[in-house]
């Protein structure tokens, strides 16, 4: 099932505002070939492991504050 010729509009708007990627945009219209949605979905993985070492990492900080401040 193909997309409408507005569909496809509105997907490159919102390429073009910087709403969504590359990847995701060839995803919405179905051109993305196997190995590039792969590829966008282990980068999605990546970037949700690095932000759940970031939370990790604040939340260890903020322990630290809040033993300094008890002393």
């Amino acid at each position: 099932m193909g997309l409408g010729l507005e569909q496809k509009i509105s997907i490159r708007r919102q390429f073009v505002a910087g709403q969504i990627d590359e990847p995701m945009a060839k995803v919405s219209i179905g051109a993305a070939a196997p190995l590039e949605l792969k590829q966008a979905e282990l980068k999605l993985y990546e970037l949700e492991v690095e932000l759940r070492k970031a939370e990790l990492d604040l939340s260890v900080v903020r322990r630290q504050i809040d033993q300094r401040k008890g002393k």
